[in-house]
């Protein structure tokens, strides 16, 4: 029975190290092992990848999975192992995530369960639309409404270039508004130029909010 256990131990860390979770079937004595490995999205690597040309300089993998499984599937997705946290409870993850909010902004993105309390910590909480959890999804700010992670660096530039219009609209609107009262109390500005100069800037920051349709273009 030693030797049995011996080789039963050996197997299990073989399993281990290669990155499989492992199930023990059994009653009075070990029936069986069935190891279980989680596969990364195929879009994952390559979505990572594309986070990282953009400026994200720090991505973190924080998992309930043991380390061993952990730093398998880190090193296949390319994820440095000191950035890899392993055997993690909900509770962990938010302590985490706090402590990552302190760097800097932090986007956490998940879809269980016990992602949704890390999800609310983090400054943008980010949610697998289709595979998420129903508490994830309302604990998120952002919901993809699909399992492609090659949606994170659109949203990624979406979100940066809808900032940008913003700012230039908020510079547009003010800048005509003021242009329009310091004219006003040094000299005189008719009625129909008020008229078109306030109206002409609500047409511009219009069309410049609709320059984000071309995102949509280029996307498909």
């Amino acid at each position: 029975m030693d030797e049995l256990e011996a080789s039963i131990l050996e197997t299990i860390n073989t399993l281990q190290e290669g990155g499989k979770t492992i199930v023990i079937i059994g009653s009075d004595s070990i029936l069986g092992i069935i190891a279980v490995a989680d596969t990364p999205r195929l879009s994952a690597k390559s979505s990572l990848k594309k986070l990282r040309s953009l400026g994200i300089q720090k991505i973190a993998m924080l998992t309930g999975d043991n380390t061993n499984v952990a730093f398998a599937v880190a090193k296949e997705l390319g994820i440095d192992k000191n950035n890899v946290y392993a055997s993690l409870l909900p509770q962990s993850k938010v302590d985490l995530v706090n402590h990552f909010r302190k760097e800097g902004k932090v986007a956490f993105i998940g879809d269980g369960v016990n992602d949704a309390a890390a999800l609310a910590s983090a400054h943008v909480g980010v949610a697998m639309g289709s595979a998420g959890s129903d508490v994830a999804l309302e604990a998120a700010d952002v919901a993809l409404l699909s399992d492609d992670l090659s949606r994170l660096p659109d949203t990624l530039r979406l979100a940066r270039k809808t900032n940008r219009i913003i700012k230039q609209n908020l510079v547009f609107a003010l800048g005509i508004m003021f242009l329009m009262v310091i004219i006003t109390i040094f000299w005189q500005l008719p009625l129909p130029l008020g008229v078109i100069g306030h109206e002409g800037g609500t047409l511009l920051v219009v069309a410049n909010g609709l320059r984000l349709l071309w995102f949509f273009g280029k996307r498909k």
